[in-house]
């Protein structure tokens, strides 16, 4: 166990800085593209504040640069159109005081960044706004340019703020970043299909997925909405529309992407269609084309994918993001924890071996000094008979007659030493009483070294287990800060302030505490709820336990098993026999589903009872946490000790729902089968009561069915018979396999043991 010293965990090293060199290419290259893309992002056909807002939201940061000539390319391009000179001279003007930037303090460059968006349009567009001096509409236009000039600018800084900025909020501005990218596309169509208006409808379909409130729903279609719309020519049509659709994807989105893409284009379609009724003509076919396109995408594009998409355009944007890190000082209470487990560890392993060095037995060796002692003490020739071994020498003479008889006498002595001794008669009999008190402490040592045995095989158990433990503590927990801030963000879109803690154990899979004073509204829409946990961190969870802890409510949300189960089990008793002796039971632990059969030797209460003490013993110390081996071990060992013998079997299978896999442990039992779309597996048991536990493996995907008996239901038949038996009986519930599986194996013939049948059948959840 000294390797678990070794496997210490150590602290993160991971830091804000730098990001690696390809991924900083990536980042880049996708700042110049949203500066060029936000630039070309035009409304009313003339109006494009948003690249050079975008430009001073980076002033003063590493990425700014990236994002200055992303927009100048943009603007350089609108020069056709005869819109872009004044635009450029923005840019001119940020690229010229951004470098001030870089001596303000934090919060100075967060205030100066709607100052420095103001003050570069407003300089840059003023002269053309005096040459129409007269005219009332430019002058409230150009106002109105500068103070959403000044608003976007403010809203993109924040949209890669750090940790003091919710990231539901930071969520929820990237996403508009990304819709106002999209929206450049308007002008581009395809067959009539404008590319930007199908881009505007999958961000809004993404961003009710992160959240599928309505709220959210409706604020993301307005926005889809207003976009199309302030593109296409001001007409309130789009904006009413998407709302309305977006709407509806929220109220579907619970059920997957594709109701929500259907609600969204049911929605939209019926509306579009009511609007061409009463009259708009420009609404047709195309419109309606817009919008499937953009579901189409949201279920073409995965998650992850888009996840992994806005990370790149975003990470490092602005001032780096400080990451959580753990506690200090949870570190060192884990690291205290798993020292002590371990240091108990060494102890029960010292203890076993210490255990099992002290076994003894008497030697033989010591029968004659001891008889000497006791007959020779007044002998005067007891230094000459020890100094030539007389009495060493006449031992085997003696024990080869004491074998045939109770006592050895005088005359079972040689002559020689007959004549040599005085007291050869006493001497004689005092050897046969030590000679069969040796053979009696000798049975009885071997019994005390059996016990001794198994004690010190039950310290080592232990000693393991501590080990397992230590590690466990040490190493089985990792946090998941991405989900906690991405779950966090979205239950502040309630109005719910929460600390969420996400761990993950050694097989990935997460669980949520989710730990704040006011959360009664999670206990009232647990459900739904859980779709706001899925659309912010990607997995279903099951919001489970509720609990107090001070004036804070906690709740525990685990994420949910891959696999669903149906368990049944059935038991027939020996014909004239007054109960069965077979034992089983299934249960449930650490997301893990263990089905135990036990067949007691014989049949009747009394075998009933030692299958029910040793299936019973072995539960429960699987739900104490001791792995199945360990826990059968103890039993084996535990009914050793207290009967000096075993009388029943264990069969007991662990299914692992959460990656599959079939784990069986089998002590003097029946073999067991798996029948899946491959085939049917045999896994074969043997063995005798108390013997070794022999481990199995096997996997499931789903669909898989598990037989397990007890000795009696296959007699007389063959593999192959039997299982014909089990698939006459059909694909019914696991309950039912069972009954009709003893029927059907049961011939009718007087049975000569108990039958037990347990089924479990597998299945992907939902």
């Amino acid at each position: 166990m000294r390797e678990l010293t070794e496997n210490k965990r150590k602290a993160g090293k991971g830091s804000a800085g730098a990001l690696p060199r390809p991924r900083r290419a990536l980042t880049f290259a996708s700042r110049y593209v949203l500066g060029l893309l936000l630039s070309q992002c035009v409304f009313f056909g003339e109006y494009a504040p948003f690249g050079a807002a975008f430009a001073a939201s980076a002033a003063g940061e590493t990425g700014a640069p990236a994002v200055l000539l992303g927009a100048a390319a943009g603007y350089g391009l609108l020069l056709l159109r005869g819109d872009g000179l004044r635009y450029l001279a923005a840019c001119l003007l940020i690229g010229v005081l951004s470098p001030l930037f870089r001596r303000l303090p934090e919060k100075g460059r967060e205030a100066g960044v709607p100052i420095l968006a103001l003050l570069s349009l407003g300089v840059a567009s003023f002269p053309a706004v005096w040459a129409e001096r007269e005219e009332l509409t430019a002058w409230i236009l150009y106002a109105s340019e500068l103070v959403l000039a000044a608003f976007a600018a403010a809203l993109f800084r924040q949209a890669a703020a750090g940790e003091e900025i919710p990231s539901g909020r930071r969520s929820g501005e990237r996403m508009l970043i990304l819709m106002l990218s999209a929206a450049a596309f308007s002008p581009v169509t395809i067959r009539g299909v404008s590319v930007g208006r199908s881009l505007l409808v999958f961000l809004c379909l993404e961003r009710i997925g992160r959240d599928p409130s309505m709220r959210t729903g409706a604020a993301a279609g307005v926005a889809a909405g207003a976009l199309s719309d302030a593109c296409f020519g001001f007409t309130p049509f789009y904006s009413l529309v998407m709302a309305l659709a977006g709407t509806f994807a929220s109220l579907f989105r619970r059920f997957g992407k594709l109701f929500a893409g259907l609600g969204f284009v049911a929605a939209a379609a019926a509306a579009t269609v009511w609007a061409r009724a009463a009259g708009g003509e420009s609404y047709g076919i195309s419109s309606l084309l817009e919008y499937a396109a953009g579901a189409a995408l949201t279920l073409a594009v995965p998650e992850k994918a888009y996840s992994a998409l806005e990370g790149i355009a975003f990470s490092g944007n602005g001032r780096a993001r400080e990451r959580k890190k753990e506690d200090p000082h949870a570190v060192w209470i884990r690291e205290r924890i798993g020292d002590a487990l371990y240091q108990a560890a060494e102890a029960y392993g010292e203890t076993a071996g210490e255990t099992r060095a002290a076994q003894k037995s008497f030697s033989e060796e010591l029968i004659v000094p001891a008889a000497r002692e006791e007959v020779c003490a007044a002998c005067e020739k007891r230094s000459a008979c020890a100094a030539s071994h007389k009495a060493e020498k006449e031992f085997p003479r003696l024990k080869k007659a004491m074998e045939g008889k109770a006592e050895a006498g005088k005359e079972d002595l040689s002559a020689e030493f007959g004549e040599y001794c005085p007291e050869g008669e006493r001497f004689a009999r005092e050897i046969s009483r030590l000679w069969y008190a040796a053979r009696v402490q000798k049975s009885y040592n071997a019994r005390i070294n059996e016990s001794a045995a198994l004690l010190a095989g039950e310290y080592e158990e232990i000693a393991k287990l501590l080990g397992k433990l230590s590690q466990k503590a040490r190493d089985d927990s990792a946090f998941d800060f991405e989900t906690e801030d991405k779950v966090e963000a979205a239950l502040s879109e309630y109005g719910i302030k929460a600390q969420v803690i996400a761990a993950a154990d050694a097989r990935g899979r997460t669980t949520l505490e989710i730990a704040g004073e006011d959360l009664g509204e999670i206990a009232r829409r647990k459900e739904h709820f859980e779709e706001v946990l899925f659309a912010a961190s990607g997995r279903r969870f099951s919001i489970g336990r509720e609990t107090a802890r001070g004036r804070e409510t906690v709740f525990e949300a685990q994420e949910k098993a891959r696999f669903a189960f149906d368990v049944g089990a059935a038991s027939i008793r020996r014909k004239g026999s007054d109960a069965t002796g077979d034992y089983g039971s299934w249960f449930l632990y650490d997301d893990r589903l263990y089905l135990l059969l036990s067949d007691g030797m014989g049949s009747g209460g009394e075998a009933g009872r030692e299958s029910a003490r040793f299936g019973g013993m072995t539960e429960k110390l699987i739900r104490g946490g001791v792995p199945p081996e360990t826990a059968i071990g103890a039993a084996v060992r535990s009914r050793f000790l207290t009967e000096g013998m075993v009388t029943a079997t264990a069969d007991l299978l662990e299914a692992d729902l959460v990656n599959g896999e079939l784990t069986f442990y089998k002590c003097g039992a029946a073999p067991s089968f798996v029948k899946g779309r491959d085939g049917v597996r045999r896994i074969d048991g043997g063995g005798l009561y108390g013997e070794e536990v022999r481990i199995r493996h096997a996997a499931a995907d789903g669909g898989e069915t598990v037989l397990m008996v007890t000795d009696g239901v296959a007699d007389g038949l063959s593999d192959g018979e039997f299982l014909r038996a089990a698939a006459e009986a059909g694909e019914e519930d696991a309950q039912t396999l069972c009954e009709l599986l003893l029927k059907k194996t049961g011939g009718g013939k007087e049975a000569a043991d108990d039958r037990s049948v347990a089924a479990l059948r597998l299945s992907k959840s939902g």
